[in-house]
């Protein structure tokens, strides 16, 4: 799999979407989506998915697409949205999470985070942040910036990334769901 987390994810997500029947789907910084599609094999009937990233070579073909950024208005409103590992990725992490919270409208929110203060607390001496990562969470960041752009956090489970493809210490990300 290209996402490390996709069976993880499943297992967390799909028995909440069971309890409700979702039309539309977001994958919000989907890439592939390879996650948006795992999750949404779960729903019955299955909902509309479409994925939305920058990056038009990963859009997958099979699913509706928006090429585009997070921080800028997203086309659409959805009944759910998954926002996996795409936070740290961006540089205005809050523009994001107002769009998200105006392109879904019933509130229902997927989205997790590398805590980097579990990190360093594991590996004092070996963390290093990646380059490609602008913000470093911690969950109290994460639930306040969650908080001022209109989500609460109601479930929530670390994760943790042993295929150390990178060749760095275990990852440990914060998994939340929010309405």
């Amino acid at each position: 799999a290209i996402c490390a987390f996709t069976g993880q994810y499943e297992r967390l997500i799909a028995p909440q979407l069971a309890k409700t029947t979702p039309a539309t789907l977001l994958d919000a910084g989907g890439g592939t989506g390879e996650v948006g599609h795992a999750v949404a094999k779960h729903c019955r009937p299955a909902p509309t998915l479409t994925v939305l990233d920058p990056s038009r070579s990963e859009l997958p073909t099979d699913a509706t697409t928006v090429c585009g950024y997070l921080e800028d208005p997203i086309p659409g409103q959805y009944d759910v949205a998954l926002c996996m590992e795409t936070l740290d990725h961006l540089t205005q992490p809050m523009a994001a999470l107002r769009n998200l919270r105006q392109a879904v409208p019933t509130g229902r929110l997927f989205a997790d985070v590398i805590e980097i203060d579990r990190l360093r607390r594991q590996y004092p001496k070996r963390c290093s942040v990646k380059i490609d990562h602008p913000v470093n969470w911690t969950s109290t960041a994460l639930a306040t910036a969650l908080k001022r752009t209109g989500w609460a956090i109601k479930t929530s489970a670390w994760l943790i990334d042993t295929h150390n493809r990178f060749r760095t210490p275990h990852t440990f990300r914060l998994f939340v769901g929010c309405n």
